[in-house]
């Protein structure tokens, strides 16, 4: 019999490529916004209604919450981001605590919860979780202290830029190249820390197999890279010349804080935990990522 797992935000990006990925392996309980028990999928209404709907899974992945980088951050969108992480984990955990067999809470996060400076950060690095320089860093250290009153196992799983062909952030810095007008970001010298989708969905297996692992852990390839050698790889992959960098002004002028502290800033993160315990990473340099992606494999 196939372990039971079950994944909230199960209409996005991530949850859609692991369920692809471990179509095989899982049966899946998919929590969403619409119902339809046919189909194994529910609301959060519904497991409020009945928690034993969870009973029989072995984990639960969270990673439910609006797109960080979907619109510009006014105070009201600041709030719907915090929402969406936040109360829908208090949620979860309220919920998950009444199951008499607890499932493993694998929790999304993000390397947005260290600082912006040019430090190496990894797992064991000791936070302040009541003090924030950044939006990024309140979001994260908020939705990771939501799951801290669960009274089974958690995994807070600080992702980084997660790269693929099908979805997510790389989309949008593909496409000036594919249009043949290639272009970068100022000197482009901040850290650009990333994950392949393959990488990222074989991490979550490797996560739930390996229940000794418990806390932080950073959902990032073993190299770390500046967002200009990301620009020049691409232009190399693709054999498209970066024709432009836009300076830092335009980027503040068209997307605000938002564009501050996701396009023009980054952190160093290492996946110590994952190295640890001999995690086969098997995208572990972004020239092969690209390649790949190029291909339509990843």
């Amino acid at each position: 019999m196939k372990p039971i797992i079950a994944i909230t935000g199960a209409s996005g990006f991530i949850a859609m490529q692991l369920q692809k990925h471990y179509s095989d392996r899982f049966e899946f309980i998919l929590i969403s916004r619409k119902s339809n028990p046919s189909l194994n999928t529910y609301s959060f209404d519904d497991i409020k209604a009945n928690p034993m709907l969870l009973s029989k899974a072995t984990a639960v992945i969270h990673l439910s919450g609006a797109n960080i980088g979907d619109k510009r951050w006014s105070e009201k969108r600041k709030q719907e981001v915090l929402d969406s992480r936040i109360t829908t984990t208090k949620i979860l955990v309220t919920i998950l605590n009444q199951l008499p067999n607890k499932p493993d809470l694998l929790c999304a996060s993000a390397i947005g919860i260290y600082p912006q400076d040019n430090q190496i950060y990894s797992e064991y690095t000791k936070l302040d979780y009541n003090h924030y320089t950044s939006f990024s860093e309140e979001i994260t250290k908020k939705w990771e202290t939501a799951t801290f009153d669960y009274l089974g196992r958690v995994v807070n799983m600080r992702f980084g830029v997660v790269l693929s062909g099908h979805g997510g952030a790389l989309n949008k810095i593909l496409l000036p190249f594919k249009l043949g007008v290639g272009s970068g970001i100022s000197d482009g010298s901040w850290p650009f820390c990333y994950i392949s989708i393959t990488d990222l969905c074989d991490a979550i297996g490797f996560l739930i197999n390996k229940r000794d692992i418990t806390g932080a852990i950073n959902l990032v390839s073993p190299e770390i890279i500046s967002y200009k050698n990301l620009i020049h790889t691409i232009s190399r992959v693709y054999n498209k010349r970066c024709w432009f960098n836009l300076p830092k002004f335009a980027i503040k002028l068209l997307f605000g804080q938002m564009g501050c502290e996701l396009l023009l800033s980054g952190q160093k993160v290492v996946p110590l935990k994952l190295q640890e315990h001999n995690f086969k990473f098997t995208y572990s340099d972004i020239e092969s990522c690209l390649k790949d992606i190029k291909l339509s494999r990843i």
